[in-house]
């Protein structure tokens, strides 16, 4: 019954993301047709001609992958359960690429907090998020004033937090980011972007400089601003955060990440393991939970899959490519969260991999290459 229902809410998280792909691509058509330039709809160019051709055969097709979808989960097929995460593992990258490429077909308004295509996008990043790793997603009361605070709730907290915490590593905390960044610094990050951050080009010289200051000073002063207020908005989305216990653990049962061989003639799952472990758990006689991890695998000719990956045990393992079955495994000096490479060198086989660390937050990082390879042969 539980399997069920989960079947249910994919297909329902994969309908929701063809009906939102669908629309940004309406929105994208439609303004196509009425937005002239020179002279003409822009729709006439060949550039964005092929821009929205390539939105529509991402959608078109994929409509069909839904429909299957929750045919299998109504008629109770076996594939079903198949079905349904496949369609909602295509349909929410579907929905993902559409949007990006509605707001790009709109240009400059597209971009803007405003015209509203930026909130696809970001339902578009929830859909992704639901019935995956443990995340939460929440609404705030929109304060609606026109101050460096109000500014960085509308603007920078759905990343960055309400209270400036972040999500490290993957998003940095801004607590004190005076002391690590100079005013400059902080100013030409927030306008021109950095990494995955983009820039905030719309806000205006004076706005640009209170937020500054309120980043690193905490000082929240009302913008005077001669641009029109624009529509009422009662809420805000206030970003993700993880689902943890007080402990910090994930607030769901285990297994927390697994590792799965899927035989491609046929779909199926050969075998699923759970990857990965919390040290101080398995202390204490919780072993083998499984962990978040961030790295694939790498499989050698003698089918020995080999990986990393693992956030906090810091484990390099190799298992039986058929049955999955752990062979052997060793300790890192930092997570080796990457995707290990193999190689020979005067007909012996190595194994490296890059350990770096930095997901787990308690754990020092670094940044280290390690090398593995079986005893040479006049070695005893």
């Amino acid at each position: 019954m539980v399997q069920r229902i989960r079947d249910a809410a994919l297909v329902l998280i994969a309908a929701d993301a063809l009906g939102g792909a669908q629309h940004c691509t309406h929105l994208s058509v439609d303004y196509a047709k009425t937005r002239e330039q020179f002279g003409q709809p822009i729709g006439r160019f060949q550039g964005l001609k092929h821009q929205l051709a390539h939105m529509a055969l991402d959608v078109e097709p994929s409509r069909a992958q839904v429909w299957y979808a929750a045919y299998a989960w109504d008629a109770e097929l076996p594939d079903a359960t198949r079905a349904a995460a496949m369609a909602k593992a295509h349909l929410c990258e579907v929905y993902t690429r559409t949007t990006r490429a509605a707001i790009a077909a709109h240009g400059g308004i597209g971009y803007t907090w405003e015209y509203g295509l930026n909130y696809w996008f970001r339902r578009s990043v929830l859909d992704r998020a639901w019935l995956g790793m443990a995340w939460l997603a929440a609404l705030g009361p929109n304060t609606g004033e026109n101050s460096p605070r109000g500014k960085y709730l509308s603007q920078c907290a759905i990343c960055h937090g309400d209270k400036l915490a972040g999500s490290p590593p993957s998003t940095p905390s801004l607590v004190t980011v005076g002391s690590r960044l100079s005013p400059q610094q902080i100013a030409s990050t927030i306008k021109n972007g950095k990494g995955r951050m983009p820039g905030f080009s719309n806000l205006s010289a004076e706005q640009l400089s209170s937020l500054v200051d309120f980043l690193t000073s905490g000082e929240s002063k009302e913008v005077a601003s001669n641009e029109p207020i624009p529509p009422g908005i009662s809420y805000r989305f206030t970003g993700y955060r993880r689902f943890l216990d007080e402990d910090g653990y994930p607030a769901i049962a285990p297994p927390w990440g697994t590792l799965n061989a899927i035989d491609l003639n046929t779909g199926e799952y050969v075998w699923k393991i759970n990857l990965g472990e919390y040290p101080e758990l398995a202390s204490n006689g919780m072993a083998n939970t499984g962990s978040e991890n961030y790295g694939g695998p790498v499989v050698t000719a003698g089918g020995l899959l080999f990986i990393g990956a693992t956030n906090y045990d810091k484990k390099f393992r190799a298992f039986d490519k058929s049955t999955g079955r752990l062979l052997w495994e060793t300790t890192l000096p930092f997570a080796g969260n990457a995707t290990p490479a193999t190689y020979a060198i005067n007909g012996r086989q190595y194994v490296v991999i890059a350990a770096g660390g930095g997901k787990d937050l308690k754990s020092p990082s670094g940044g280290v290459y390690v090398a593995f390879a079986l005893p040479d042969k006049g070695t005893k």
